[in-house]
């Protein structure tokens, strides 16, 4: 991009004196330029006489402007930094139930490998599941470069997408500190089954953390980390 802003700029400086001066000359005289063929005929005739100081003065004009405007492209940040994630099948994605009060929330886990080749770090500060908003706050981390270490990343959206026993197939948006979204490949998260007999714990009733009442073994969701209906995770 550099060198295609170099080229075109080298064409813009005498491209800006060129079409600059004759508009002017004709506003100034009060006549009208007669377009293309009127830019043509006015520097057929000055290169036909001496060039006035006017015209000298308004080519070097255009020639810093130019060069302004080129060393501010140049300068200028490129923007969104190319974070590559690689999501990694071991340890296996995984989704489960929890709950943030009594609003049960969808928490998925997995592996990947974060890396970028911009100069200082970037720092992921959000992230939520394709459809969904974040449901509790996001632990920041940090990418320092090209040559991180795999990371778990850890997130609780809703609303709880996953069907109950069911593999969720989607992609995650990670956000970094300057708002640029990136997304992984679509991940296929499996499920978590949880034994449900570890919610008895010598209690003689269980009660949902959801919404209060008491559940029978029966109706006890393997998905939830938390004593739940299967009806009242939604």
């Amino acid at each position: 991009m550099r060198k295609v802003l170099k080229a075109v700029g080298s064409l813009l400086v005498p491209a800006i004196g060129w079409l600059a001066a004759p508009i002017i000359k004709a506003k100034l005289d009060g006549s009208p330029l007669n377009g293309l063929t009127g830019i043509i005929e006015f520097w057929r005739k000055l290169f036909g006489q001496a060039i006035p100081l006017w015209a000298v003065l308004l080519v070097l004009m255009a020639v810093a402007i130019a060069t302004v405007v080129i060393v501010r492209l140049k300068n200028k940040p490129s923007g969104k930094t190319d974070l590559r994630i690689v999501v990694l099948p071991m340890p296996e994605p995984r989704w489960g139930i929890a709950a943030v009060g009594n609003t049960p929330t969808l928490n998925l886990t997995f592996h990947a490998n974060l890396a970028h080749r911009a100069h200082g770090s970037l720092q992921i500060v959000k992230a939520y599941l394709e459809g969904t908003q974040p449901a509790f706050p996001f632990i920041p981390l940090v990418v320092a470069g090209p040559y991180e270490e795999a990371q778990v990343i850890h997130l609780g959206v809703r609303p709880i997408v996953a069907k109950p026993g069911g593999a969720l197939r989607r992609r995650v948006i990670l956000v970094d500190q300057f708002g640029d979204k990136h997304r992984t490949e679509a991940i296929t998260f499996q499920p978590t089954v949880n034994d449900v007999r570890r919610f008895q714990s010598g209690a003689s009733e269980i009660k949902c953390h959801v919404c209060g009442r008491s559940i029978a073994m029966e109706e006890l969701s393997e998905s939830s980390h938390v004593a739940a209906h299967r009806a009242c995770i939604k």
